[in-house]
């Protein structure tokens, strides 16, 4: 995600569906995207693990036959 590291979060961000995604490295900020919110006292991360070249995350498939797609 080197050198497309914003295109990358964005893609995440906008997936998730989140306000805000960062990219850290050794707990700095190295590239971002959206805006943070204000912390209500509490700190919470999500890691995720994406293979190289990926740029998003692969979209749910519905398996059970109630559910109605996107």
């Amino acid at each position: 995600m080197s050198g497309d590291s914003t295109v990358a979060l964005d893609r995440i961000r906008e997936d998730l569906t989140l306000p805000y995604v960062a990219l850290q490295r050794n707990g700095e900020v190295i590239a971002s995207s959206g805006v943070p919110l204000p912390s209500e006292g509490y700190d919470v991360q999500l890691v995720l693990g994406l293979r190289p070249g990926d740029l998003r995350l692969p979209r749910p498939t519905c398996t059970s036959s109630n559910a109605s797609p996107r």
